[in-house]
C-alpha cells in the first residue's frame, strides 16, 4: 500500500513537517464521488476550507473531524493516525533537543568560567614568576594560558553548533531563547 503524504519545510523551526490527512480527505472524497462543494455542505464549512485541508494549508478542527469520520464511514483515529504518530515523534525529538541544549548551555557556562579563571591565573602569575623566580617556573603560567587556549576549542564547537556568531546570539542563548 502506497501512503501519500505532503511535507513542507518550517523555516521557524528548521524542520520538515509531514502531513497525511489532506491526502486522505481528498482520496476519500473522490472515492465517494463528492466535489469539494458537496463535502463542504455536508461538513458545514466552506469549499475553500475543504481545499485548504486537502492542500495541507490548515487542519480540520474536532467537530469537522467528527463529520468527516461519519461521512467517510471511518474512525477519527483512522483519519489522523499517521499525523498523530508524526506529531508525537516531533514532540519527542524536540524534547531531546531541549535537553541537549540545556546540557550544552551548562557546558558552555562551565567552559567559559574555567577559561576565564585559567586566563586570569596565567596572567597574574606571569609577572611575579618572571620577576622573582627562575625562568623554569614560567611553565606554570604557560600551562594556565595553554589551558585557556585549549578550552576555547569546545566553546567554539558549541558556538558553531548553535550558530552563535555575535554577542547578541550568545546572550539570547544564555537567556534560554533556544530552550
Amino acid at each position: 500500500m502506497l501512503i501519500e503524504y505532503t511535507f513542507y519545510f518550517d523555516f521557524n523551526s528548521c524542520e520538515v513537517i509531514i502531513i497525511f490527512i489532506g491526502h486522505k480527505i481528498k482520496k476519500l472524497r473522490k472515492e465517494l464521488g463528492y466535489s469539494q462543494e458537496t463535502l463542504a455542505e455536508r461538513v458545514q464549512v466552506s469549499r475553500q476550507t475543504i481545499s485548504s485541508w486537502e492542500n495541507d494549508k490548515s487542519y480540520p478542527d474536532i467537530n469537522s473531524l467528527m463529520f468527516l469520520s461519519d461521512i467517510f464511514n471511518t474512525s477519527i483515529d483512522n483519519l489522523i493516525r499517521e499525523d498523530v504518530i508524526i506529531m508525537k515523534q516531533e514532540l519527542n525529538n524536540n524534547s531531546k533537543e531541549k535537553i541537549q541544549r540545556k546540557k550544552d548551555l551548562i557546558m558552555l557556562n562551565r567552559l567559559t568560567a574555567f577559561r576565564f579563571i585559567s586566563a586570569i591565573l596565567g596572567g597574574i602569575l606571569l609577572f611575579p614568576i618572571y620577576k622573582y623566580l627562575e625562568l623554569t617556573y614560567l611553565i606554570i603560567p604557560v600551562l594556565f594560558l595553554s589551558i585557556t587556549i585549549l578550552l576555547t576549542l569546545p566553546i567554539q564547537r558549541i558556538r558553531k553548533k548553535y550558530q552563535l556568531k555575535h554577542y547578541s546570539d550568545i546572550v539570547e542563548f544564555f537567556d534560554e531563547k533556544y530552550s
